[in-house]
Formats: C-alpha cells, structure tokens, sequence
C-alpha cells in the first residue's frame, strides 16, 4: 500500500510538473486615462469595485493620473501547478476526493480542513504534510489579483501613493479570494482532457481498424469504433486508481458495474444494423447511446462517489450537516462544477441523436471506419466546444459575480 501510494503521488507530480510551464504567468491591465474624461463606468470591474467600497478615493485617484501614473491590475491567469496539486492532495486523501465545501471555507474564512492523526502520519510517511497544502493555498488568496503602482513618466513615486494603492489592493482581497476560487475550479484537473490526443487516436489508430474489421465482418467495425476507446480507458482508469493505492477489493467495487455495461453496448451495436435497414436515425441513435452507456456509467459511478464522500465527511464530523442542501444536490453541484465535467455531460447527452443525424444525413458512409469513429467521439468534439465557450465566457461570469458583490 505505502508503495503504491508513493508511485501514483509521484506520477502525479510528474504530470503536474508538465503543467507547470504557465504556472507563474501574469497579465497586467493598466488604467491610465486622461484626468479630464474620467469614466468610472469603462474602468476594469476590479477598480469599480473597490471605488464602489471606497467613493472616497476617487479624488486619490484621480490625483494619481494627473501626475503621471497609472494603477495596473495584476492577474494570475492560471493556478500555479503546486497550488492545483495541493488541492488535489488534500481532497484525495482527506476529504474522500470532494473540493466543496471544505475549499471554500478554507479560502474565504481561513478555515483549515478537519485532519484525522491517521491521515497526518499516513502520508507524512509519503513525504506530505497537509497542514502546509492547506498554508500554500492560503497564500495564493490575496495573490491572483493585486493593484500595483505604474510609474509611467519615471519620476519615482511618493511613500504616500505606495499606501495608498496597499490600501486598495486590501480592499480588493474578496474579489481576489473569488478569482482564486474560480481558477480553481476552471483549472482543476483539466490535465486530464486531451483533446488533440483524442483526435489523433480517432484518425490514425481507431479510424483504420474500425475501417478493415468493417470490411472483414459487417458490423465489427461498429463494435470496436463504439467500444475500443471506452474500455481502453476503463482500463487505464482501474490500473491509475491500483497505482495510487487501491486494493483488488476496492478495484472490484470500481470495475464489477462495467461488465453489465460492456454486455449491453455489444447486444446494442449489433442491433445497429438491423434497426438502420429500418430507420436510419434510428439506427445511429443506438449506435450513439452504445457509444455513450460507458461514459454515462463512469458520470453515474462518479456522481455515486461523491454521493457516498459527502455522507462519510458527515458522518466523520467533517462537514456539519446543520442547514445542508441534500446529499443528492451536494453531489450533483459537485459533478458538474468544473467546465470539463460540464462538457463531457453535454456531449453524452446529445451524442446518441448527433449520432442518429450522421447515420441519416451519410447513409453511405456507415461503413467507413473513421466515419463511425468520429461518430462514437462526438461527445469528445461536444466537450472540446464547450471547453472553449467557458473558456471565453468565464472572465464575463466572474464579472457579473464581482457586481454581485457591489451590490450586497
């Protein structure tokens, strides 16, 4: 057990390590306009924010951009590898895999998480020590946005501006504990989704054997397009959990639901082509929802677990269970919190009636192998748009949360 832990921490600080090359970049946006045409309105939310807190300090404000400064809104745009790994850790091992609540009250109430001594001396054996994952996720809280003085004419600035920009930047320390909160979970295990990895798989691995067994039998290239790609990764998944520490017993507890799965999509793949001499639609429809039941499961399975963590950390005294939502609505918030989840949801909803539209709009194309594996991956191309939506549409939301708290 020791060992296997031990190797599955050590591959994921490895992986970590290859996310880590953006891990310390920042972008600054300076605001310097004219002292005569000041607009309130077309500065950055940050800046409206804290004079919203402070009207006040408009007159400083404006005093600093008569003179020849500007004031810059520094932003770390993605969490640092060692933050998202230590958030990582801490809801493996201490919180049964769960970010929430114990996150949140950790950034915004410097609340550090209940640690048993068992799990202290376990993975202190490991080289861990949760105590300081829990202060380095603290240190990131008044971190990922600051307000700095730009000294744009080089005249150096004055101890009476430096304090007075330290006083803006503590007062926008909720809008950075927010922003944090929210990089988190955008950026939260994205590692794990390789989408141009999963393109080239469809094209120069899944598409050519689908094509020749579609060719050799009628019907096996729907079989192995629909299924090949799930069960490798089923497969993967169950070998990276007995990595990171998992008995054969738990690993049966993980694995046993699959088989029934597995039978079903094979008795529906070969119904595909049967049902389609019928209704086209139809028949991709089943192709498409074999396709999707293995990812489904893994959505159900996942959804259970979290089900099952937040019931234990209750029941461990972890997270109190005064005034809680539901166990069934805690779990769900959880699945579907980060974009990726989020994604991979919309895509295996849809997918069997895309798939359904493929197989009607080409009906001579059913029997081309990269044909039918672009079709079983239309929930990774779904996840891949979505993934780009939120990427863009993120900023615009965690705005509307900092107007929110203008007005509270």
């Amino acid at each position: 057990m020791p060992v296997l832990s031990r190797l599955g921490f050590w591959f994921r600080d490895l992986r970590a390590s290859r996310r880590s090359s953006l891990s310390e970049r920042y972008h600054v946006e300076v605001v310097a306009p004219d002292p005569a045409y000041i607009d309130v309105l077309r500065f950055p939310v940050e800046l409206q924010f804290v004079l919203a807190l402070h009207p006040e300090w408009r007159e400083k404000l404006q005093s600093l951009f008569e003179r020849g400064y500007g004031i810059g809104i520094r932003t770390i745009r993605s969490c640092p590898a060692s933050l998202l790994r230590a958030v990582e850790r801490i809801a493996d091992v201490s919180q049964h895999r769960i970010t929430e609540p114990w996150l949140m009250r950790l950034i915004h109430d410097t609340e550090i998480p209940v640690f048993t001594e068992d799990e202290l001396r376990e993975h202190y054996d490991l080289g861990m020590n949760l105590f300081d994952e829990a202060h380095l996720i603290l240190e990131y809280r008044h971190r990922m946005k600051q307000f700095v003085l730009i000294d744009l004419e080089h005249h150096g600035a004055e101890e009476v501006d430096r304090v007075f920009v330290s006083d803006m930047d503590r007062a926008l320390r909720p809008v950075s504990e927010m922003y944090l909160l929210h990089r988190i979970h955008a950026d939260l295990r994205k590692d794990e989704f390789h989408p141009m990895r999963a393109l080239a798989i469809v094209l120069l691995v899944t598409g050519p054997i689908a094509h020749a067994l579609e060719f050799w039998v009628r019907g096996m290239g729907q079989l192995f397009a629909a299924l090949a790609d799930d069960v490798t990764h089923a497969t993967s998944e169950l070998f990276s959990l007995r990595q990171s520490g998992f008995t054969p017993k738990q690993l049966w507890k993980q694995g046993y639901v699959l088989l029934p799965v597995l039978v079903v999509a094979v008795f529906l793949v070969l119904q595909v082509e049967f049902i389609r001499a019928a209704s086209p639609f139809f028949g991709g429809f089943v192709f498409g929802l074999a396709a999707a039941l293995f990812p489904f499961t893994n959505v159900l399975r996942r959804y259970a677990d979290l089900r099952s963590g937040y019931a234990a950390l209750e029941q461990s005294g972890k997270y109190p269970a005064e005034q809680r939502p539901p166990l069934t609505m805690l779990a769900w918030r959880e699945l579907r919190r980060t974009p990726l989840a989020r994604g991979s949801l919309c895509g295996l909803a849809l997918m069997p009636f895309l798939a359904g539209f493929a197989f009607l709009m080409f009906p001579g194309w059913v029997q081309n192998g990269w044909f039918l594996a672009a079709t079983a991956s239309i929930d990774v191309f779904i996840a891949i748009v979505v993934l780009f939506i939120f990427s863009r549409i993120g900023d615009a939301a965690y705005a509307m949360k900092v107007r929110e708290l203008m007005r509270v």
